[in-house]
C-alpha cells in the first residue's frame, strides 16, 4: 500500500506539470497545493535518503521543469551523500579471560567509538576528571600509567541533580574519553552509577551526523559486568565515596579485558534540486541571485531526530517547516520565468536537502556551485513562511546587516503590504542562508517565525495561512526584483553582532569567534566555515576555509575534540593554533 500511495502521489504531481496547470501568478491556491503534496502523509516526513525525500525532490524538479527553467547538474539534481546510520558490527566482542559478555545486555560499543582490538589491564579512573581551576581541582589520572590499558570511568558527576553544578563542563562522556586518551589510555570503558540511572541498563545511544569518532575503542558496560573487573567492589559505593570525599581514588584493577570493536557507518544519497533562469541583460546576466529553501524534514521523529517530542514516533509532515518555504520558491520560479518581474541578473533556484541534518545540502551547494560563488550577489532563504502571527503583525527578515542597501530595499518592497518587517542584521543563523553568508554573499532570511507546533507531528497543512503565505511570497518577489535590477550589486559587509552558531557550553570561558564545520565526517581537523570580524581568530589571521588541526600542541580531530580543547583555555591566554591552509601548515597565535 505504501508503494501505491507514493506512486499515486508522483502521478498527481507530474500530471499537473505535464498539462500546464501551474499558474504564473503567485497564488494562495497554488501555495496550498504545493504544501499539500510535500506535506502529505505518503511522503512520511521527507527524512533525507528516504523514498519520501526522493518524491519531494522529484515533485520540485517537475515544477521547475514546467516553469521552463534550465536544469543544472544531473538534470536538475545535485547528488550528495550524508551519514544515515551508525551501528555496531556483528563482530563486536568484549570479554575477560575465557568469559565473553553479551552485546546489548552486558556491554555496548559507543557509537562514537574508534574501531580496533585491544587486550589490556583495566584501570579504574573515577569520574575521568582533569580539572585544574582556581576553585576546583580534581585529576583522576594522576599517578596512573595508562599506556596500553583500558580506563574504566564513571559517567556523570558528584552533583548530577544540580543544574548549577561546577562539574557540568567536565561531565560529558566524550569529554572524559578525550581526557583518558590524552593521558595515554588505549581504550575506555564507561559505567553508569545508580545515581544517574537506577536500573542497570545500558544507556540509549543516538548517532550524530558528523560521525565523529574517538581514536580508541570505547564501550559501555553495566554495573554487574563492571564489578567483575573491580574484584567485587560495588560501583555505587565507589561513586558514593568519590562524591563524599571530592577527591580521586583511582587504581589499577589487576584484571584484563579484551575487546574487538567495529562500528559500521552507512550513507544515503539525497539531493539539491537546482535550476536557473538566465538574466535578461547581456552584461548583468553573468551575476546571479540565489533563491532557496530546504525541502527535507524529520521523517517519523524519534530520539535523535530533532523532534521536540522525541518519545513520540509519528510522521512529522513539516507543512510549515519547510513545505511552505519550498512552495514560495516554486511560486517565485514560475513568476519570474513567466516574465512577471524584471530580472536583468540570472536567478538560480534551489531546494536544499538535509538542512535538518546540519545545513548539509546548502553547504554542499555553496562549495560546489555551478557558477563562481563570487558571482552570486545575493541569497534569499525561505524557511517557514506559512504560520503568520496576526497578533504580532510582522514577518522577519534576517541578514539585513550583510549588505549596506538591505534595509532601504526591504522598506521599499514592504511599503504596500499589511505587515511589518522585524529585521535582524546577523548573517549566520540556524538555516541555509548561513552557508552562503560564510562565502561572502549578502543574505535575506525570510520567515513568519517559529510556533508551538515547530518540529512536532502537529505541523500540518490545516494550520497554514495560505493567504498570508501568498503575500509573503509576493513581497519577496518585489524584493528579489529590486535586487536583481540594481545597476551595481549589493555591497557586502560582515556583521559585528553575529552569532557564529558554535555549540558552546555556557561555561566556556573563551571563544575563538568562528563558525565551525559542524557536520564534516573527516577526522583530520575542524573546518572553519566563517570567522567573526574583530574576534580573536580574525585578529590572529584565521580565514574561512582553514582547518584547525591542533591547539597548544594537542591534536584537534573534529568538533567535539575542538570544544574539549577550547574548554581548557583561559581568558588572557595566547593559544598556539595550527591550521592547514591551501595544503600548507600555518601557526596562528590567538590572544584570548
Amino acid at each position: 500500500m505504501k508503494k501505491i500511495a507514493i506512486v499515486s502521489l508522483l502521478a498527481l504531481a507530474l500530471s499537473g506539470a505535464l498539462f500546464g496547470q501551474d499558474s504564473p501568478v503567485i497564488s494562495s491556491k497554488d501555495i496550498m497545493h504545493h504544501i499539500g503534496v510535500l506535506a502529505a502523509d505518503s511522503l512520511e516526513g521527507r527524512a533525507p535518503g528516504t523514498p519520501g525525500d526522493k518524491m519531494a525532490a522529484e515533485y520540485i524538479l517537475a515544477r521547475f521543469e514546467n516553469a521552463g527553467l534550465e536544469m543544472l547538474y544531473d538534470n536538475g539534481l545535485q547528488r550528495f551523500n550524508l551519514l544515515s546510520s551508525v551501528t555496531p558490527g556483528e563482530s563486536c566482542s568484549f570479554g575477560m579471560n575465557e568469559a565473553q559478555y553479551v552485546m546489548d545486555k552486558d556491554f555496548a560499543p559507543a557509537l562514537f567509538s574508534g574501531n580496533g582490538t585491544l587486550s589490556g589491564e583495566v584501570a579504574f579512573c573515577g569520574y575521568g576528571f582533569r580539572i585544574d581551576e582556581d576553585e576546583l581541582k580534581w585529576n583522576d589520572f594522576e599517578g596512573l600509567d595508562l599506556d596500553g590499558k583500558w580506563a574504566m570511568i564513571l559517567r556523570g558527576d558528584p552533583e548530577v541533580d544540580s543544574a548549577m553544578s561546577a562539574f557540568i563542563p567536565y561531565s560529558g562522556d566524550r569529554t572524559k574519553v578525550f581526557n583518558a586518551i590524552d593521558e595515554g589510555a588505549a581504550g575506555v570503558i564507561l559505567v553508569t552509577p545508580a545515581m544517574l540511572e537506577e536500573s542497570d541498563k545500558l544507556p540509549k545511544q543516538y548517532f550524530d551526523r558528523s560521525g565523529a569518532s574517538a581514536a580508541v575503542p570505547v564501550l559501555y558496560i553495566n554495573r554487574k559486568t563492571a564489578a567483575q573487573f573491580l574484584d567485587g567492589k560495588d560501583v555505587n559505593k565507589l561513586a558514593a565515596m568519590l562524591n563524599e570525599n571530592r577527591s580521586p581514588a583511582s587504581f589499577n584493577t589487576g584484571f584484563e579485558a579484551e575487546a574487538n570493536i567495529e562500528i559500521e557507518k552507512k550513507s544515503a544519497e539525497t539531493y539539491n534540486v537546482v535550476a536557473m533562469l538566465p538574466g535578461t541583460d547581456e552584461k548583468l546576466k553573468e551575476e546571479y541571485i540565489l533563491i532557496g529553501a530546504h525541502y527535507d524534514h524529520l521523517g517519523w521523529g524519534g530520539p535523535g531526530s530533532g523532534s521536540r517530542v522525541p518519545d513520540t514516533s509519528a510522521i512529522h509532515n513539516g507543512a510549515d517547516d519547510n513545505a511552505s518555504g519550498v512552495a514560495g520558491v516554486i511560486e517565485l520560479a514560475q513568476y519570474f520565468a513567466a516574465g512577471k518581474a524584471s530580472h536583468p541578473r540570472s536567478i538560480i533556484f534551489a531546494a536544499f536537502g538535509a538542512e535538518e541534518s546540519g545545513l548539509v545540502g546548502s553547504k554542499y551547494l555553496s562549495g560546489n556551485m555551478p557558477v563562481p560563488v563570487e558571482q552570486v550577489k545575493a541569497m534569499f532563504n525561505f524557511d517557514m513562511i506559512g504560520r503568520y502571527n496576526k497578533d504580532k503583525g510582522v514577518i522577519s527578515v534576517g541578514g539585513t546587516g550583510t549588505a549596506l542597501e538591505s534595509d532601504s530595499l526591504i522598506d521599499l518592497a514592504a511599503k504596500d503590504y499589511p505587515f511589518g518587517v522585524a529585521k535582524s542584521p546577523d548573517g549566520y543563523g540556524p538555516s541555509d542562508h548561513a552557508s552562503f553568508y560564510s562565502k561572502g554573499v549578502p543574505v535575506f532570511f525570510i520567515s513568519t517565525g517559529a510556533h508551538r507546533d515547530y518540529h512536532t507531528p502537529l505541523d500540518d497543512i490545516e494550520f497554514i495561512d495560505g493567504n498570508m503565505a501568498e503575500r509573503v511570497a509576493s513581497f519577496s518577489a518585489e524584493l528579489v526584483s529590486l535586487v536583481a535590477a540594481m545597476e551595481a550589486p549589493l555591497t557586502f559587509q560582515r556583521t559585528s553582532s553575529e552569532n557564529t552558531g558554535a555549540r558552546r557550553s555556557m561555561r566556556l570561558k573563551v571563544t575563538f569567534g568562528i563558525m565551525p564545520d559542524m557536520v564534516s565526517q573527516t577526522t583530520d581537523g575542524l573546518g572553519v566555515d566563517g570567522v567573526r570580524p574583530g574576534g580573536p581568530a580574525d585578529k590572529a589571521g584565521m580565514k574561512t576555509g582553514d582547518r584547525i588541526v591542533a591547539i597548544n600542541g594537542e591534536k584537534v580531530t573534529d568538533i567535539y575534540n575542538y570544544m574539549h580543547r577550547l574548554g581548557k583555555l583561559e581568558p588572557g591566554e595566547t593559544a598556539v593554533v595550527e591550521v592547514i591552509r591551501d595544503g600548507e601548515s600555518e601557526i596562528l597565535l590567538i590572544q584570548l
